[in-house]
């Protein structure tokens, strides 16, 4: 298991993150693995969390988020960047806040986004040296993160628990 702070060239299969606060048991690919909070694994065909067992796509990655009660996996479509450039999607996984506002901060807001939930997917030019600042609901600033754009990169910015993780799928 890996740390939540990396770039992942994929060659087949997709991603398991786990952006809660406690280590999970989880089967990946028939082996069982403690998934560390803030960590990832990468999985081949298949992954089992609790009762329910998923195939995996390379077209998706794979988070769990905690919700009330327990946690849950939610899935996340990887969107290609046109040659040169680089996406960025951000995804709220953090059972805190109901809803985050994130913004860039010498630009633009991004629409609330609900726990669970992720942006649309951005295309941005390489290179950009950003600041994303994410506020509660009254507009108080929780956390924020500087973010260098690669080319050929999607990425994914994950507000998780006590932590902001940056996920980097390259396929080159």
């Amino acid at each position: 298991m890996k740390k939540a702070a990396a770039t992942i060239k994929l060659t087949e299969g997709s991603v398991l993150i786990n952006a809660g606060k406690r280590t999970v048991s989880v089967e990946v690919d028939g082996r069982n693995h403690e998934l560390s909070a803030g960590h990832w694994t990468q999985v081949i065909s298949t992954f089992r969390f609790g009762k329910e067992k998923s195939n995996v796509s390379a077209t998706h990655i794979y988070c769990l988020i905690e919700y009330p009660g327990g946690a849950r996996v939610e899935t996340y479509p990887i969107e290609r960047p046109p040659t040169g450039e680089a996406i960025l999607r951000l995804i709220h996984a953090n059972p805190r806040y109901s809803k985050l506002n994130a913004k860039a901060r010498y630009g633009d807001a991004f629409p609330p986004i609900n726990q669970g939930e992720s942006t649309e997917a951005i295309t941005l030019y390489v290179p950009v040296d950003i600041v994303i600042d994410y506020y509660d609901q009254r507009g108080r600033l929780l956390d924020y993160f500087h973010y260098v754009t690669e080319s050929d990169h999607t990425s994914f910015l994950i507000f998780g628990y006590r932590r902001m993780m940056l996920v980097t799928i390259k396929d080159k």
